[in-house]
């Protein structure tokens, strides 16, 4: 399956959570009541935004958009 960066954007705004690879590590899409969040396995670290829309705009990862690695991505599991 082609996950196009336009097809993530549906998906989380239709309240799905992603599981992916990037870069030898390992991340995830996720949210709760409070809200939305990436978060990198074994880091406890994480970024925390108020929608998936804020997520996709505002999110980075090693200093870079979701939309400019979201090419480079391996997807785990959509829940």
């Amino acid at each position: 399956m082609n996950f196009s960066y336009n097809l993530l954007r549906k998906y989380l705004k239709r309240g799905h959570e992603v599981e992916f690879s990037y870069s030898d590590k390992e991340y995830s899409f996720s949210h709760n009541e409070e809200g939305w969040y990436i978060t990198e396995y074994n880091n406890p670290d994480y970024q925390t935004f108020k929608t998936a829309n804020d997520l996709l705009l505002n999110g980075k990862i090693n200093g870079v958009s979701i939309e400019n690695i979201w090419g480079d991505v391996v997807i785990d599991a959509i829940y």
